[in-house]
């Protein structure tokens, strides 16, 4: 750098740029964290600046309670500061440079007329005026008292939970999208906390670990990851597990800083066929095969179980199990669904991607949360069948053939990205969302939601209800003038059929 002439400006990028570069992803939080600041903690991602009403200078924004310049870094201090910690005797290393500018999101250097830096356009939190938002919403006001009276109403005892902790285990939805992100809903991954000491990652979809930072800050997300025993993968679409590798590589790399160089191996429970995309990388850009102890997953189905006793008391003793099922699932080939039983009593089930499937219910017997993707709206039933995946109502249907105390539905299609479309919630079903934490004492509210988030979102929900009546018009005159449209429903369901076989 000093090679260069002093009026050179030097715009550093590297991990002191820590910005996520999203608002919107915080606009949504903060306004979920108005109905529940223990469901919809707010984001520990403090990259992105507050901004204080009550400070009136552009220049200085609060950052985790602290005014801090929204400037650019002085050259002078930042390399008086450097040259203060790191120079010794010789004086070659003492160096003159040019302006020193950190990167932010949305930083901007003119080069014409002017040379100039330009913050203008930095992201900048304002809490106030999102929740001004939602007060504008004609029945939020009137639906939000009535759902916090709701909370405030005493809760029958439930008498099933008398074994289980009131902290663990503890549900973190990452990610409660389908197929791809968006600043709403992240594609799947969900962390349990199965104890202080012990988590459990299911799916880990693009961008999961970057969603752990966002939700936790860096520093927890670091304990998080040296607390993982184990990652279960569904089944091998991209949406379910390409975001493991980065995960992997942040779980080492949070061990080394601890001053831990001999990372525990972590167990992945996943399709065999993992091992191609794995073994690729490995070999062309950097090892992990090391980090890692595959399980293969039909080696734990329960009607045909293979894996060799001693490794499956080993990872049920790692995670604290006292039984490991799994079942195929109906959805592209070795798709998997799991029951978790912990020696506490609890037991949580997940579907994966699926539609309708009996060898769940089998697993899933009596449990006391079942977790099920809920890709589409009931409208869309014919079109839930050619994916293999399951409408709202027949997710909800799984759940009562299993005798599931509370059922959690996710996996939803980025169309319902706010909320999605329900004929009705019953008592026992809540609605996921990214960045929201679940004790089993939060299950026998979050029904009662339902109604505050659909007048949070009204513009989007009145939108999809739109899209969806307009669609079924369309159908009817489809239906009315082409005379092909119940053959072409026949084969499409003899397809469905052939996949299910």
């Amino acid at each position: 750098m000093a090679r260069f002439k002093l009026s050179t400006s030097h715009i550093v990028i590297n991990s002191d740029s820590s910005c996520m570069g999203s608002e919107a992803v915080h606009r949504i939080q903060y306004k979920l964290n108005h109905l529940s600041e223990t469901v919809f903690p707010l984001l520990k991602d403090a990259s992105i600046p507050i901004r204080d009403t009550n400070i009136v200078e552009d220049s200085e924004v609060k950052v985790n309670g602290s005014n801090a310049e929204v400037t650019s870094i002085s050259s002078k201090n930042l390399f008086m500061q450097k040259k203060e910690n790191s120079c010794n005797s010789d004086s070659n290393s003492h160096f003159i440079i040019g302006p020193i500018h950190q990167a932010t999101t949305l930083l901007t250097y003119h080069i014409r007329p002017k040379k100039k830096l330009d913050i203008s356009n930095g992201l900048v939190l304002h809490p106030e005026t999102y929740l001004k938002e939602c007060y504008e919403k004609e029945n939020f006001e009137n639906t939000l008292l009535s759902f916090k009276a709701k909370l405030q109403a005493p809760l029958q005892e439930d008498q099933n939970c008398g074994n289980i902790s009131e902290n663990y285990p503890t549900i973190v939805f990452l990610g409660t999208g389908s197929c791809i992100p968006n600043k709403t809903r992240n594609i799947s991954g969900i962390l349990i906390n199965i104890s202080d000491t012990k988590t459990l990652l299911m799916d880990c979809g693009e961008g999961t670990y970057g969603q752990l930072v966002r939700l936790f800050g860096f520093d927890e997300s670091e304990k998080i990851l040296q607390k993982l025993s184990a990652v279960y993968i569904s089944h091998l679409h991209a949406d379910h597990h390409t975001g493991f590798i980065r995960l992997l590589l942040a779980r080492k790399k949070s061990f080394h800083q601890a001053g831990l160089q001999k990372v525990p191996k972590l167990y992945l429970l996943a399709p065999p066929k993992i091992m191609t995309y794995l073994a690729s990388y490995n070999a062309n850009f950097e090892s992990i095969v090391h980090d890692f102890t595959i399980i293969h997953n039909q080696r734990l189905c329960s009607d045909d179980f293979k894996l060799d006793q001693a490794m499956y008391n080993e990872i049920c003793s790692c995670l604290d199990m006292k039984r490991i099922d799994m079942t195929y699932v109906i959805h592209c080939p070795n798709s998997f669904g799991v029951a978790w039983s912990h020696k506490d009593g609890w037991k949580l089930v997940y579907s994966g991607d699926t539609m309708p499937c009996k060898g769940l219910v089998n697993i899933g017997k009596n449990c006391d949360v079942l977790i099920h993707e809920a890709t589409m709206e009931d409208e869309l039933e014919e079109d839930a069948r050619l994916k293999t995946h399951c409408t709202t109502s027949q997710a909800i249907q799984v759940g009562r053939d299993m005798n599931a105390r509370y059922i959690l539905l996710t996996h939803f299609s980025q169309r319902y990205a706010k909320v999605p479309l329900l004929k009705e919630l019953p008592a026992q079903v809540g609605i996921a969302f990214d960045n929201m934490k679940i004790c089993f004492k939060d299950l026998p509210t979050l029904h009662h939601m339902y109604e505050a988030l659909v007048a949070m979102f009204a513009e989007d929900y009145d939108d999809m209800l739109e899209k969806t009546a307009k669609r079924a018009a369309r159908e009817r005159l489809r239906h009315l003038g082409n005379p092909k449209s119940k053959q072409e429903t026949l084969v499409n369901q003899a397809r469905v059929e052939e996949k299910v076989k």
